[in-house]
């Protein structure tokens, strides 16, 4: 391996370090790759800082910061999974050899002959024997190097002879071509070295896209590379043709529960993981601890992470960002540049600052507020209205187009004015002043929707008119802002391309992006990890010029205290670096905002930031002391969705496969719902949508008989109002052998169909010497079947009715129309991490914001 006391002394233009990594990791000079059918390169020698600390003997998790991270974490992914092919070929092959039991048959490629393996000589473990078919003699040895031409059959024929056994005309297969290994197309000798915690699609696409060259070898990686994905059991497998005897080079997942379980059921620190992007932990701080406790973990982030990177470096994460001469060092080479090099250019950034002294005027009074009530006793009366009026804010800086939108603020502002008249009693008068001022003041800029061109359209338009339109590119916060800018500048301006901040991708580089105001943090910083462009022009009014320079200063020294000294850079690459940059200006946002900053803005500015993320705080919700509560978590949904959900509620999710498609539905619990779960909710009561549709299936009356019947299993275990320990211990001195936790179920879940076997149920009215149970045993467990088809039938029938009527794509709560009433499709956001008590009446149903 390395030598750790490896000096580098000075390096002009990085040349030491970077003949360092090609020594260390051949590949990255050795291989070429072709982006999407444009000229080839060597791959940028930045990636032998993050293959180094992968392989160093620092094992603390670590967060590389670039300025964008698109296919970076991919690619990365893809070098470290080959350099270790590379490198632990050979083990692998011995492995394989060993694992193939002794007298199994073997098909020999590429003539396909079957022999009988005999295995690996204990006295010489390089070679293995093989034997002829029905003859106790007829053996022979062979260098282990051919095992891999070995393929498990059930066949006999045709018997093969030893001595054509291994033919000389042998084929090479396209990556032993590439990587120098002769692994004969035996696919199933593979290990997965590698688990990325991203987008399954974005890396296939990806995959497809990239070509690797080798002197004239030219091979698409997707047609060397298998792919694992995770089925509901958490294996990880590989799908397609010939799967079952591919074994995965790298796993992909986008769920946090997968990529937890993995870390634990594997060797401690035996596999690197690859997380694309630092906000995709920022909801799983849990999955980061359990990850990096177990396992190598790396990072892949953008500058505009700011806030999650500073989150991560709190929880032990060590944070490097790299420098300008660290992302150039030998990025051009071969006198081409390479596409992660032109990325490293950030676009211009001009901002222009619209009047809009209404708006603010109306920023101005809740900064004042604001203040005033950080120490003063009105907050609990006054915080709700000021939460309207920031909305109400942000409403008005964009752009509204038809009358219904105009009619909606109208109503926002009623809503404000009444609870400003209602609260007038509680607070003091200079208070009260100050919001019928801000209620003012809004109806004044509402006004100029009624009278006027808003002020962001005029700009848009001239912005339009001095640049052809094919130039640019509008940018929107949201789709109903997309659908009112389309509305006011389709006229004039009918093929500009007008996109959300999620739809950056579609725009073709080099594009203008006009964005009339404040896109909102997290909207910003998928502006920032756009593709490269030449221009990017901000208007906004005074508040949310301000708001943007403080989130600039807030990164900027965020960035800055997270910086690594070289002793640091050092120890993680297991080198003796003297000449590394010690920090650089490069990714810090560099956006000219001629806007001074209000003495105090960030506590508003966090307040719309967090108010909007969890959109109900959970520990607001009032009790009366009266009222029946449950233990339930508070879970928000994407869009206006939330509900109270018990660990033990039963939901309908949809099974999505590696394709994004909807492969089924299941059946979970609310304990095991995880971020981004897709599940159906009824709209109105608390029966679950399986039930109703198996009702409806088997019909009412004969569905309820069914679940009379077979719920008779669980009276006699009631009856004894015995502890679970004391039942469990009963339970198991007739045979049955359950844990404490499955007996509370059955004790205490209603929805619980029954046990699964017939000889539970036989052993349960033993136990409990209940002779009604003794005698319809098998009428009970007849009857629990039955149930259970029916809801398999219910739940096969839900998915065809979810696939006719669901969008692609789930940005909010989705109603479908069911035999039973209509029920919502939905996707988990975020999940309480401890149950509360909550109203019983309130529990287990969706509820949506008005």
């Amino acid at each position: 391996m390395r030598n750790q006391n490896d000096h580098l002394g000075s390096m002009p233009d990085g040349q030491a370090l970077t003949k360092l990594f090609f020594e260390h990791y051949p590949i990255l000079d050795s291989l070429k790759l072709e982006v999407a059918g444009g000229h080839a390169a060597s791959f940028p020698s930045y990636f032998g800082f993050m293959l180094e600390c992968a392989t160093s003997n620092n094992r603390d998790p670590i967060c590389f910061v670039l300025p964008h991270r698109k296919n970076i974490a991919g690619v990365l992914t893809i070098l470290y999974a080959i350099s270790e092919i590379q490198n632990r070929f050979p083990e692998w092959v011995v492995n394989y050899a060993n694992q193939i039991p002794v007298g199994t048959h073997v098909a020999v490629l590429p003539g396909r002959e079957v022999f009988e393996y005999g295995g690996v000589w204990k006295e010489w473990p390089g070679q293995f024997q093989l034997k002829v078919l029905g003859s106790r003699k007829s053996c022979r040895s062979f260098p282990i190097r051919e095992v891999l031409r070995l393929e498990k059959t059930e066949k006999s024929r045709p018997k093969g002879a030893l001595d054509k056994a291994f033919p000389e005309n042998t084929f090479e297969v396209p990556i032993d071509q590439l990587l120098k290994i002769n692994s004969f197309g035996n696919r199933s000798v593979f290990e997965c070295t590698t688990l990325l915690y991203g987008d399954q699609q974005d890396f296939c696409s990806l995959l497809n896209a990239l070509v690797l060259l080798r002197e004239s070898i030219r091979v698409n990686l997707a047609d060397i590379f298998t792919v694992g994905f995770f089925n509901s059991n958490s294996e990880i497998l590989v799908e397609g043709a010939g799967s079952e005897i591919c074994s995965p080079m790298v796993g992909v997942s986008n769920r946090p529960l997968h990529i937890s379980r993995r870390a634990r059921e594997i060797v401690n620190f035996t596999q690197l993981f690859v997380v694309d992007g630092a906000d995709r932990l920022a909801k799983n701080m849990q999955t980061f601890d359990q990850v990096a406790s177990r396992q190598k973990l790396i990072v892949v982030a953008s500058a505009a992470e700011y806030d999650t990177i500073k989150q991560l470096n709190a929880n032990g994460c060590i944070v490097w960002e790299l420098t300008t001469q660290e992302l150039s060092l030998a990025a051009i080479r071969d006198g081409q540049n390479y596409e992660f090099a032109q990325n490293l250019d950030k676009a211009q950034v001009l901002t222009e600052q619209i009047e809009g002294a209404e708006l603010n005027a109306v920023v101005n009074i809740l900064n004042q507020l604001e203040f005033r009530l950080s120490t003063h006793d009105e907050g609990d009366h006054v915080q709700p209205i000021l939460m309207q009026c920031i909305h109400l804010l942000l409403d008005l800086s964009w752009i509204c187009s038809s009358e219904t939108d105009i009619e909606i603020l109208s109503e926002k502002l009623r809503k404000i004015e009444s609870e400003v008249s209602k609260s007038k009693m509680f607070l003091a008068v200079e208070v009260s002043q100050q919001l019928l001022k801000t209620v003012e003041h809004l109806k004044r800029a509402l006004d100029t929707y009624l009278s006027a061109v808003p002020p962001k359209v005029s700009w848009l338009r001239n912005e339009l008119k001095q640049s052809s339109s094919a130039e640019c590119a509008v940018v929107a916060r949201h789709k109903q802002a997309k659908a009112d800018m389309k509305k006011w500048i389709s006229d004039e301006f009918p093929d500009v391309l007008v996109v959300t901040s999620t739809e950056l991708v579609e725009i073709p580089d080099g594009k203008i992006l006009l964005i009339p105001g404040w896109p909102g943090r997290k909207k910003w910083k998928a502006i920032c990890q756009a593709h490269s462009c030449s221009t990017i022009k901000l208007a906004g009014f005074v508040f949310e010029l301000q708001w943007l320079k403080f989130f600039q200063q807030n990164s900027n020294a965020v960035l800055k205290s997270l910086e690594l000294t070289i002793e640091t850079k050092g120890k993680l690459l297991d080198l003796d670096i003297d000449d590394l940059p010690k920090s650089s200006s490069y990714l810090r946002f560099d956006i000219p905002v001629n806007t001074e900053l209000v003495p105090t803005p960030s506590t508003l500015i966090e307040k719309i930031e967090s108010e909007s993320k969890q959109k109900l705080r959970k520990d607001q919700l009032s009790i009366d002391d009266s009222a029946e509560v449950k233990s339930a978590r508070y879970v928000s949904f994407i869009g206006d969705g939330y509900a109270y959900i018990t660990d033990g509620c039963r939901l309908p999710l949809l099974m999505i496969n590696s394709q994004e498609k909807i492969s089924g539905v299941k059946i979970v619990t609310g304990a095991e719902l995880e971020p981004e779960d897709v599940v159906v909710f009824r709209e109105h009561g608390d029966v679950d949508v399986i039930q109703l549709l198996a009702s409806e299936i088997a019909g009412k009356s004969h569905y309820q008989d069914l679940r009379r019947t077979a719920s008779l299993w669980r009276t006699p275990l009631q009856r004894i109002r015995a502890d679970k320990r004391l039942i469990e211990k009963w339970l198991s001195e007739v045979g049955l052998s359950r844990s404490v936790q499955t007996i509370n179920l059955w004790l205490n879940d209603p929805d619980l169909i029954g046990p699964t076997n017939e000889e539970d149920i036989a052993k349960i009215a033993k136990m409990t010497r209940d002779p009604y149970l003794t005698e319809h045993a098998s009428e009970v467990a007849a009857a629990i079947k039955q149930v259970r088809k029916l809801h398999q039938q219910a739940g096969r029938h839900l998915t065809d009715v979810i696939l006719e009527q669901l969008p692609d794509e789930i940005d909010s709560e989705v109603k479908i129309e069911l035999e039973v009433g209509e029920a919502f499709v939905v996707e988990v956001e975020a999940i309480d991490d401890r149950t509360r008590n909550y109203p019983a009446v309130q529990v287990n149903k969706l509820n949506i914001r008005s």
